[in-house]
């Protein structure tokens, strides 16, 4: 759900405090290469080192070890998911807490204006 932007009674855009920090930060939606690398990079070079332990161990220890550094890459990916899970939770506070501003500001709802209703 993309951020939205709300208009003051003078039809003059604000925007919520996760777009501010998208300005100051970089592109919205587009995380940096260490962030990219860490999300995709290391899970595939961890079960890169599996596969060629796997190869480089004769009998059985180089697949308990290709096992072990998969089972690690998908605590990775696994934890980075979570990650997104609760940044996504974040977006979605910062949304309201700008929306009870404009409400604070204004005395209606960003939308009201949009269903033609007015609060209060």
């Amino acid at each position: 759900m993309p951020d939205q932007h709300f208009q003051d009674d003078d039809g003059h855009a604000g925007a919520t405090p996760a777009q501010q920090q998208q300005q100051q930060t970089g592109a919205p939606g587009h995380p940096g290469i260490a962030v990219t690398l860490t999300r995709y990079g290391l899970p595939a070079v961890i079960v890169l080192a599996g596969v060629i332990a796997a190869l480089a161990i004769p009998g059985q220890g180089g697949v308990v070890v290709l096992v072990g550094l998969s089972g690690v890459s998908a605590c990775v990916v696994l934890f980075n998911v979570l990650l997104q899970l609760g940044a996504s939770g974040d977006r979605d506070r910062d949304r309201e807490a700008a929306a009870r501003e404009f409400y604070d500001q204004h005395g209606r709802w960003p939308d009201d204006r949009r269903r033609g209703s007015r609060s209060g």
